[in-house]
């Protein structure tokens, strides 16, 4: 007698699991370093160390690479650093 597995419903352990909970409120698109230090008329490894130091908030990219919220960049643009 054979049993067809396939057909057989998923257990708790066989599911995959859950996806990482993902922030409803998510920036249209964020700015690159490139993109900041042209703003503040700087160079991008200034950024970088302001990112380092804690200065502007960052994101980080599965990549590993730091994007900034445009509004957080505007904010500080407009507070004078």
């Amino acid at each position: 007698m054979l049993f067809a597995l396939a057909s057989l419903p998923p257990t708790k352990d066989d599911r995959a699991p859950h996806a990482p909970h993902i922030p409803r409120r998510l920036p249209v698109s964020l700015l690159t370093v490139a993109e900041v230090g042209d703003l503040f008329r700087v160079n991008p490894r200034t950024v970088n160390r302001w990112a380092a130091r804690g200065r502007i908030p960052v994101v980080r990219t599965p990549g590993g690479h730091l994007r900034f919220d445009p509004a957080e960049v505007r904010r500080l643009l407009r507070d004078g650093r």
